[in-house]
């Protein structure tokens, strides 16, 4: 796969993704490809990628922070 061939996603759709993953983490731990919608370019991101995504913006502490938000909030 050359890097042309490489789709580029938004931050706003990988934003997107990350509540996907947020509202589904307690299903499974990583995207799955079937649970999201497809970006502006008509592309979904692989597993590896939704890895990457979760690891490099640091999805499991902000999901964590909104726990702690809501418990605070009941």
């Amino acid at each position: 796969m050359t890097k042309e061939s490489i789709p580029n996603y938004s931050q706003d759709y990988i934003e997107s993704c990350f509540y996907v993953w947020y509202r589904d983490r307690d299903k499974h731990k990583l995207i799955i490809e079937e649970d999201l919608p497809e970006s502006e370019t008509g592309n979904k991101p692989n597993y590896a990628t939704g890895r990457t995504w979760r690891d490099k913006y640091g999805w499991i502490e902000r999901a964590d922070a909104l726990d702690a938000e809501v418990a605070v909030k009941l």
